[in-house]
């Protein structure tokens, strides 16, 4: 199936954002109207079968827009930290987009679609408490950024329900 007939860019819903300083990242949103989270520190997730990477998250909406916030610590996280500057000076960088799925043929249709049209599926994961699928397809030379695809199962939207509304 051609990328167009899966139509990549419906059910957008995230600003996917990279940083050096998890806190001082959070607290960078206030102004925006974001001052709530839901905060995962140092948790491990699938990047590929085998590899994992420790990273930070935060989660937070204002109204139908989500913003995530990922602070790379360890593992296999060069993909999270590739666009962040060296040295110690604070860094809040766009990473990617995020599109919801509902129906996992979906899910694998758009990854196909991508990896037919030469974007490299740079992570491909799974949940394991959720069963949620997630996958990043590089897009950064027509896009900018990366673009992320996530299936969500009941389980899933039951905790993305949770997670505060700003605003």
């Amino acid at each position: 199936m051609a990328l167009r007939e899966c139509k990549p860019l419906r059910n957008f819903f995230q600003h996917g954002y990279v940083t050096n300083d998890f806190d001082r990242a959070l607290v960078h949103f206030a102004p925006y109207g974001i001052t709530r989270w839901a905060e995962i520190r140092k948790i491990e997730v699938q990047i590929m079968e085998e590899r994992h990477a420790t990273l930070s998250v935060a989660l937070g909406y204002h109204g139908a827009l989500q913003i995530e916030v990922i602070q790379p610590h360890g593992g296999h996280c060069d993909i999270h930290r590739e666009i962040l500057p060296g040295g110690n000076a604070f860094a809040l960088r766009l990473h990617h987009h995020g599109f919801l799925l509902y129906d996992e043929t979906e899910y694998f249709a758009l990854r196909d679609a991508y990896a037919i049209r030469g974007a490299a599926t740079v992570i491909d994961g799974l949940n394991p408490r959720s069963g949620n699928r997630y996958f990043y397809a590089d897009t950064r030379a027509e896009l900018g950024h990366y673009v992320e695809y996530i299936y969500l199962t009941a389980q899933g939207r039951g905790d993305y329900a949770k997670i505060p509304q700003n605003g």
